[in-house]
């Protein structure tokens, strides 16, 4: 289901353009987002892998906390453009 959440993201922004500076910024944000899908799914292979250094899960909340935060990023550089 929350894939769809991605894929619409992506429709929205295609078939919209923001009319904000720094709208295509949004494109790396969504694929750090699907990036922790990944590591959600491969939580406890991930875990394995890392000989029980790291889990997938925490991966995935570092990964989302960084893509919130280009989200702030981008939010305090945009500016409107004048159409």
């Amino acid at each position: 289901m929350q894939s769809y959440s991605i894929l619409l993201i992506v429709w929205l922004s295609l078939r919209f353009p923001s009319r904000y500076t720094h709208g295509d910024g949004i494109y790396p944000v969504v694929a750090l987002y699907a990036l922790a899908k990944v590591f959600e799914l491969l939580d406890g292979q991930i875990f394995v892998w890392t000989q029980s250094c790291i889990s997938g899960h925490t991966l995935k909340h570092l990964t989302a906390a960084y893509a919130a935060y280009r989200i702030v990023q981008l939010l305090h550089k945009r500016v409107l453009i004048n159409r």
